[in-house]
């Protein structure tokens, strides 16, 4: 198997793991933890959803502009400090949940 292959069937794996733990905690932790209403959490979803839908397009162009193996390469170091940041994120704590969208 070509290693960019490889790299990238990796990279999905992690970032499947990685969205699949994240996701769920941060629903119980906005529901449960922050005693947030589901609208709150259907909300910073959809925020979400809509920020992916954004970076679709410049990510085609992109893609058809550089290499793929560089592409790959790229994705990967950033899907990696992006988990890292994510995971550090949720560990810090919140000083009120006053903070927290209403």
């Amino acid at each position: 198997m070509n290693w960019n292959v490889r790299l990238a069937y990796i990279q999905t794996i992690a970032q499947a793991i990685g969205f699949g733990i994240v996701q769920t905690a941060f629903a119980v932790y906005v529901t449960s933890g922050l005693g947030q209403s589901n609208a709150v959490l259907g909300n910073l979803f959809t925020i979400s959803g809509l920020a992916s839908t954004i970076f679709v397009f410049p990510s085609g162009w992109v893609a058809d502009k550089y290499r793929r193996d560089t592409l790959i390469r790229v994705s990967v170091i950033f899907g990696i400090l992006s988990q890292i940041m994510l995971l550090y994120g949720i560990s810090l704590p919140i000083s009120s949940t006053d903070t927290v969208m209403t």
